[in-house]
């Protein structure tokens, strides 16, 4: 029987996850290098950065809603920039 890979959807946080969070003063957690995770996962360093942009596009998006009340002009500065990629 062939050993069973993760699914993607576990790949992906495992690669989140590994990556670290923000720093912050309450941070525990060790900020690893894409090479690093890559290497733990068994991924290409390509598939780590891909992983990265899809979670970073996700957060900006959540981001603009509470952006917009702040500042509409910096909001829709963001989102052209946002939409550009």
């Amino acid at each position: 029987m062939k050993p069973q890979h993760p699914s993607k959807t576990r790949r992906v946080r495992n690669i989140l996850r590994l990556e670290g969070e923000p720093r912050g003063l309450n941070s525990h957690r060790v900020l690893r290098s894409v090479g690093e995770v890559a290497a733990m996962l068994g991924v290409s360093r390509q598939a780590v950065h891909q992983v990265e942009r899809a979670a970073l596009h996700k957060l900006r998006i959540k981001l603009l809603p509470h952006l917009r009340e702040i500042s509409p002009e910096i909001a829709a500065d963001f989102e052209r920039r946002l939409h550009a990629h």
